[in-house]
């Protein structure tokens, strides 16, 4: 099956294997309407640098040129690096972006130590342990300041290390319309149904680092298939996104 869109995807800009271009491509190859590219934000160890972002419109004004029938987006995947919310953009870098997706990455530097402490440290140690009911109630607290802070249209790879509640997370992505993400990369059954069952807006995408992986939403079809979900749940299986910046 094809999806209207794949809304996550990375380049040698910062930690992918592929060129711009060779994302847009492979989309094409795959048959999908939209594209975004949307490389790590500015505290990430694998980071877009901000002297980049005009030199990556470029590439991306060439593509658009080049290939008609599809829709690139230019976008980024922004980094916690708060305990109140905060994220590596400012509020002036939005408006370089048509798409913004924001979470935690173990990569990103946070803004202070203590930022660290609450939230670096915490993750790292779920890695090896289950998260505590208090780690969980500050994470969620954390994600949701963040999500009411600032206008985000995905909030990327549900509980993949940094854990929330994810009912109280899908709520306030709902109140906010955010999109939760169904991340091909790093998604199980559990967090899928529970998803599904949520009452946010949802859009798979592949977070894909190198070409080939880009469209290819497999792992979310065959998923849908075991839980007996109807792809129609997924915003954009027939559908594009809905994004917070006008372009």
């Amino acid at each position: 099956m094809i999806f209207y869109g794949d809304y996550h995807t990375h380049t040698v800009y910062s930690d992918g294997k592929s060129s711009i271009e060779e994302n847009v491509a492979a989309a094409v190859k795959r048959g999908l309407k939209e594209v975004a590219i949307t490389d790590h934000g500015f505290r990430n160890a694998f980071c877009l640098k901000r002297r980049e972002v005009a030199l990556q419109k470029k590439e991306i004004e060439i593509c658009r040129e080049k290939y008609p029938d599809i829709k690139i987006l230019y976008g980024i995947e922004a980094d916690l690096i708060g305990a109140d919310g905060r994220i590596d953009l400012d509020k002036s870098d939005f408006k370089e972006f048509d798409l913004v997706i924001a979470g935690f990455h173990p990569s990103a530097r946070p803004y202070t130590f203590r930022d660290f402490w609450l939230i670096n440290l915490s993750t790292y140690r779920a890695v090896l342990f289950k998260p505590s009911k208090d780690v969980v109630r500050r994470n969620t607290k954390i994600a949701i300041d963040m999500l009411t802070r600032y206008e985000i249209d995905i909030y990327p790879h549900v509980n993949h290390s940094f854990y929330v509640d994810l009912q109280e997370v899908a709520k306030a992505c709902a109140d906010t319309e955010t999109y939760m993400e169904l991340n091909a990369k790093h998604i199980d059954r559990e967090t899928f149904e529970a998803l599904c069952a949520s009452e946010a807006k949802l859009a798979a995408n592949t977070d894909a680092h190198k070409k080939e992986s880009v469209g290819d939403l497999s792992v979310v079809e065959r998923l849908a298939e075991e839980c007996g979900i109807g792809l129609d749940r997924i915003e954009n299986f027939k559908n594009p996104i809905e994004l917070k910046r006008k372009i």
